[in-house]
C-alpha cells in the first residue's frame, strides 16, 4: 500500500510504471496533518503542509529562511 497525500510523487511514478500500488490509502482528510509548528530551535511541517504555506509563514521565514527559500 501507498499513502496519497498531495498525490504529485505518486502519480508522476504510477504513469512511469515505477510504482504500481495495489492499494492506495488517502490521508488528504485527516485534520491536524496540514499543521506548521515552529519554535526557536525546530520546525515540525505536517504531512499535508502546503509548501507555499510553508514559505510564507512568518516564522520559518525569520528562524529557518532557507526552508522557506527551498
Amino acid at each position: 500500500a501507498m499513502l496519497l497525500a498531495g498525490g504529485t510523487t505518486l502519480i508522476d511514478l504510477a504513469k512511469c510504471g515505477v510504482a504500481e500500488p495495489s492499494t492506495v490509502i488517502d490521508i488528504s482528510h485527516i485534520e491536524g496533518l496540514n499543521a506548521i509548528d515552529v519554535t526557536a530551535d525546530r520546525a515540525v511541517i505536517g504531512a499535508l503542509a502546503r509548501m507555499s504555506h510553508v514559505a510564507d509563514n512568518p516564522r520559518v521565514k525569520s528562524l529557518f529562511p532557507a526552508v522557506s527559500e527551498a
